[in-house]
């Protein structure tokens, strides 16, 4: 789902379509929504992780897509994804950011390696 929310920014007309198609998108695969209260901690745990790749995966920008419509684009995921998540649910937001640093050293730990081969 990530990869058609990325594809329809590239080139869009209208932003406010864009982010009103992005949003929606993003909804249905928020599987928080799904869910309901009476889940498991089990299934909130398994949910939350989806979530958290979900929003990670947001991450990267529309593949051969103009400056502006990247910067559109992660204008939308800080403006309607990360915000809200970072003032509604902190400790998810703070999963995010570690997972992120962790999946970013690991990158340059791989390309020290790389290069010393």
């Amino acid at each position: 789902m990530n990869d058609i929310i990325r594809e329809q920014w590239k080139g869009a007309k209208d932003l406010q379509l864009s982010r009103a198609i992005s949003s929606w998108l993003f909804d249905l695969v928020d599987l928080r929504l799904w869910a309901g209260d009476n889940s498991s901690d089990v299934q909130n745990g398994g949910v939350e992780g989806l979530l958290i790749a979900n929003i990670v995966g947001l991450l990267a920008t529309p593949e051969g897509a103009s400056k502006e419509d990247r910067e559109a684009y992660l204008a939308w995921v800080e403006e309607d994804i990360v915000q809200p998540l970072k003032n509604r649910h902190p400790q998810v937001f703070q999963k995010i950011v570690s997972y992120t640093k962790e999946l970013m050293e690991n990158m340059l730990t791989g390309q020290e390696r790389a290069a010393d081969l």
